[in-house]
């Protein structure tokens, strides 16, 4: 089969508050790709049986529903009778040895723990059901999607797309305390309290932190020609070349109603809030500007240090 046929695995890798969550709406929008959003989180969302994307529970989702019967489970018992088939992360956070990492990212040994076979399952389901070509997978763990890979190989190709967002805006975005959400069908949105909420300092440590591991994992681990980058703030203010460019790099045609991504249909799992209140990608919202004291923006800036330059932020 020719690198042009063969199915592949796009994993979108960031820290938090990103941005992540509209990026993969906008590629799943593409003919070719379907969007699974946070699949890593299924086995938490399926107990609370939250919204798909498509406005169905997921307990009521056609997709969803199809995908289980593929596995041969109930999804309205999966997680309660057999939660470990459900788990499609690694446990005690993802922690693994240096020499098992090495194994696995250099094609000695293939990843065989429960998780990524789980994950692979789905996957394999999901290419069957959806009938694309290309799975987005907006997890945003890079040691998980690099040791996935190993047992990927060569039923499919993975390809690694870097999102990163000014540090400034992401410190912003964590200091927020609560979140509104217009869920399919009600009319007035509903106000949650954010869980994830940091102070700047703590958000920028985070965001160097990240960052930093994504950009030296991906150069140490993938071929260039499988790996991208894309700044959030052009995504949001010159769409349509970002869009064109990433769908360049996976070998596609850009296509028009990408940005309108409200106008297909998606049944991501988890993400943040924009997957129900976004239908199209925006141009950027630079309130950290008058949100952030310049003793905050000072600090978000020398804890984010060269990295933030590296990553072209000036």
């Amino acid at each position: 089969m020719s690198d042009d046929q063969r199915k592949r695995i796009l994993f979108i890798l960031s820290s938090p508050h990103s941005g992540s969550t509209i990026l993969d709406l906008a590629i799943g929008a593409h003919s070719q790709c379907f969007s699974l959003g946070e699949i890593a989180a299924l086995d938490e969302e399926l107990p609370k049986d939250t919204h798909c994307v498509c406005g169905q529970r997921i307990s009521n989702c056609a997709f969803w529903a199809a995908v289980f019967d593929e596995l041969d489970m109930d999804i309205r018992d999966a997680v309660r009778e057999v939660p470990s088939a459900c788990r499609l992360k690694p446990s005690s956070n993802g922690r693994v040895s240096k020499t098992r990492f090495f194994l696995e990212t250099s094609g000695i040994r293939r990843c065989a723990e429960p998780w990524a076979r789980n994950t692979k399952r789905i996957y394999d389901a999901a290419f069957r059901i959806s009938g694309r070509r290309t799975l987005i997978d907006s997890s945003k763990n890079t040691i998980r999607a690099l040791r996935l890979a190993s047992l990927l190989a060569p039923s499919y190709d993975c390809y690694y797309l870097h999102l990163v967002r000014d540090v400034r805006g992401v410190a912003h975005s964590c200091q927020k305390k609560t979140y509104k959400v217009l869920l399919p069908g009600e009319e007035v949105a509903r106000e949650y309290l954010r869980e994830d909420c940091l102070l700047p300092q703590e958000a920028a440590r985070q965001w160097r932190h990240m960052n930093q591991r994504i950009v030296s994992l991906l150069e140490l681990c993938v071929p260039r020609r499988r790996r991208f980058r894309v700044r959030y703030e052009d995504l949001c203010n010159s769409s349509r070349e970002v869009l064109s460019d990433v769908s360049d790099w996976l070998g596609m045609r850009y296509e028009e109603g990408m940005p309108a991504f409200g106008e297909t249909e998606h049944h991501n799992v988890k993400g943040n809030a924009s997957r129900f209140n976004s239908r199209e990608i925006r141009r950027i919202d630079e309130s950290w500007r008058k949100s952030l004291t310049p003793d905050e923006v000072d600090l978000c800036l020398r804890e984010a240090g060269w990295l933030r330059r590296l990553l072209g932020y000036r």
